[in-house]
């Protein structure tokens, strides 16, 4: 990634909000923060499925598990697909859901599909 690219972010029809973080080995504040603005932006706001793209990433700041455990930033996701294959990551994800506990649902995926498939079986986020 060169210095200063952003990840791409949208929403797709039925409404999964998709941050691809390919190219990205490292999920800083910095760019946690720009995601979190991204989800604002693109949802005006409201909750949203999440899905996170993230095949590329290997390490992950401590503080941003604490970022996701904000109540205002829970208030904006109604679950969260992770799509990887980095064992790490998976097993950081695992540790997130033990330790801080979201009351959104979070899952690991190896396939895109299966993550959009979960995704569109939660419950729709303003029917929580």
């Amino acid at each position: 990634m060169a210095m200063g690219d952003r990840p791409v972010s949208w929403l797709t029809e039925d409404g999964i909000l998709c941050h691809d973080l390919t190219g990205y080995r490292h999920l800083s504040m910095d760019l946690i923060r720009y995601l979190s603005r991204q989800h604002v932006l693109l949802t005006d706001g409201r909750p949203a499925r999440v899905m996170v793209l993230a095949d590329d990433l290997l390490t992950v700041d401590f503080e941003v598990q604490l970022f996701a455990s904000r109540a205002w930033v829970s208030k904006l996701i109604a679950s969260l697909a992770v799509v990887c294959h980095s064992f790490v990551i998976q097993h950081l994800t695992s540790m997130f859901i033990s330790y801080h506990a979201p009351s959104y649902p979070v899952r690991v995926f190896t396939c895109r599909q299966e993550a959009e498939d979960w995704s569109r079986s939660v419950t729709e986020p303003d029917k929580r």
